[in-house]
């Protein structure tokens, strides 16, 4: 069972991240979806009986202040906003590139989209990185054991971002990327199949966007286009 609240005095990502761990150490609740600027979606066990005054004691002592909110007719996208924002500023970048100058329109569209996709994700990644490879590893099949790889991921996603923009060694770059995003669907997908909630480090951990079958398709995607763009030039 969902219970939806707005929470007061949420201003960046490590609010973010305490309001989630106070929500989710709550008896009866099984996970929170926490996202600027002031959204929680909580899931509670069946049968459990939590109130609003448990999370408003779960934040007693904070500068956070909650009460209930309702569920809208599209709150079942709303722990992917942040996720859904980001897609959106990298397709207005793709097509603000491509479509004034471009000679060959889906291919051009495709490499700027790859490239600011990259760009502003590593970005984020780098931003938060410690915060990032912690939670990388808990899902990701060579971070789990090798640890040091989830520090070297986010520049691997800035080296492709860079690369795709310049357009050179554009066939290498296309391989590693299907090779990348495909074997980090796998992980995602062994992380699905086991069970537990997960959260996604797509966004560096600035915004809490929970591990689901979203973020598969979202890797596959980048790997098809990759293909796509190393097979027609």
């Amino acid at each position: 069972m969902q219970q939806h609240l707005i929470v007061s005095g949420m201003t960046c990502g490590n609010c973010v991240a305490g309001v989630k761990r106070r929500f989710e150490a709550v008896a009866g609740v099984t996970s929170a979806v926490v996202s600027l600027p002031n959204t929680a979606v909580v899931e509670v066990q069946e049968g459990a009986s939590v109130d609003i005054s448990r999370f408003k004691d779960a934040l007693s002592g904070t500068k956070f202040s909650v009460e209930l909110g309702q569920a809208s007719a599209f709150a079942f996208l709303q722990p992917f906003m942040p996720l859904i924002t980001m897609f959106g500023i990298v397709l207005m970048w793709a097509t603000v590139l491509t479509f004034p100058l471009g000679h060959h329109p889906l291919h051009d569209w495709m490499r700027h989209f790859m490239g600011g996709f990259f760009l502003l994700f590593g970005a984020l990644k780098v931003a938060n990185l410690k915060n990032f490879a912690l939670m990388y590893r808990g899902y990701d099949l060579l971070a789990a054991r090798i640890p040091a790889w989830g520090y070297i991921y986010p520049f691997v996603e800035l080296a492709l971002g860079i690369l795709y923009t310049l357009d050179t060694y554009s066939t290498q770059t296309n391989v590693v990327t299907a090779v990348v995003m495909t074997f980090g669907a796998i992980g995602i997908t062994k992380k699905l199949h086991r069970g537990g909630n997960q959260t996604c480090a797509c966004l560096g951990g600035f915004f809490s966007v929970p591990l689901t079958w979203v973020t598969v398709a979202e890797n596959m995607l980048m790997a098809v286009m990759a293909v796509f763009m190393a097979f027609f030039h």
